[in-house]
């Protein structure tokens, strides 16, 4: 059993849980006012996430979608996604709400890549590279496809041409984010710093104002009363994202021969908690806000003990 690894991936933990608590801190002293949440989230949202989205997709490398790395990563989150939307049907609450049935399903696969990922991998793996199908996929995919349920959802109402249901997802600045980050990553197009800079500043405020604004939506909250109320509703992504997604992971990574780093690797990451980012969703667009919060925070704590014993285990 590798200790170095297992306190590594403690400490990554730990900053995150900091940087929460000083958002709960923030607003339980009443440094900001009760709307500091929503508006910070909506900021994350609409200005934080574009350019993160923006500037992962505009230097990745298209290369890494196309291994049989990327597709033990990918595959078990898209089966543990489609597995949990499957069991939320059951539940009629959810089912009402397209935009909450989309973000539970995602937050099992939808995982904290960034604030704890990336100290975790650099920590234990000694490199990021082993983050980039994850991330890809979550920039690419998740987020504008989240995002533009979302969008529709809130729109509904009377008749409207065709036309204006299929561009209003692209009225949510994440999804022409991930396009033109798309565009720039598969063209190989120089973007000037110009352009870039402001981009980076924006992806660097992202995952810090999530977490504050994370943070400040524990006050006066009671996290774990969605268990009570909705215990089906949160223990089915819970289960999922803490016991499926890890499994399947370990599962998919054996069947394809990868042993050693790269399927610490794989594990590891796969026991990452889901990212706030859904919260920040949810609570923007639905009513489950509180169950989408009990969710994350539960998976941060939890998915504490798994990272360490996995990266004790397989290190």
């Amino acid at each position: 059993m590798d200790l170095d690894n297992m306190a590594n991936a403690a400490l990554a933990f730990g900053g995150v849980a900091v940087v929460i608590a000083i958002g709960y801190v923030v607003r339980r002293f009443e440094v900001v006012g009760p709307e500091a949440e929503r508006i910070l989230s909506r900021l994350t949202l609409l200005v934080g996430m574009p350019g993160l989205t923006f500037v992962v997709l505009a230097r990745a490398d298209p290369t890494v979608l196309l291994s049989s790395y990327s597709l033990a990563m990918i595959a078990p989150i898209v089966l543990t996604i489609l597995v949990t939307v499957g069991a939320l049907m059951t539940q009629a609450r959810v089912r009402r709400s397209p935009t909450a049935l989309a973000v539970l399903g995602i937050s099992t696969g939808f995982t904290n890549s960034g604030n704890i990922g990336i100290p975790l991998s650099v920590s234990i793996l000694g490199t990021t590279s082993f983050l980039a199908p994850s991330i890809l996929l979550q920039v690419l995919v998740l987020a504008p496809v989240a995002m533009g349920i979302a969008t529709a959802a809130a729109h509904e109402g009377g008749p409207q041409p065709w036309w204006r249901r299929v561009l209003r997802p692209f009225a949510t600045p994440v999804v022409p984010a991930a396009l033109l980050g798309g565009t720039v990553m598969l063209t190989g197009v120089e973007i000037p710093d110009a352009v870039l800079m402001p981009a980076d500043l924006l992806a660097d405020a992202s995952i810090p104002m999530l977490l504050l604004a994370f943070g400040m939506s524990l006050r006066g909250a009671r996290p774990l009363g969605p268990l009570r109320t909705d215990t089906a509703v949160v223990l089915i992504p819970l289960v999922a994202k803490l016991v499926l997604l890890p499994l399947a992971t370990l599962g998919f990574g054996l069947l394809l021969g990868f042993g050693g780093l790269e399927l610490l690797a794989l594990v590891v990451i796969a026991c990452l908690p889901s990212a706030q980012n859904m919260y920040a969703i949810a609570s923007s667009y639905t009513s489950f806000g509180a169950v989408v919060r009990t969710v994350v925070l539960t998976t941060t704590v939890l998915a504490c003990p798994f990272a360490v014993l996995a990266a004790g285990l397989l290190g």
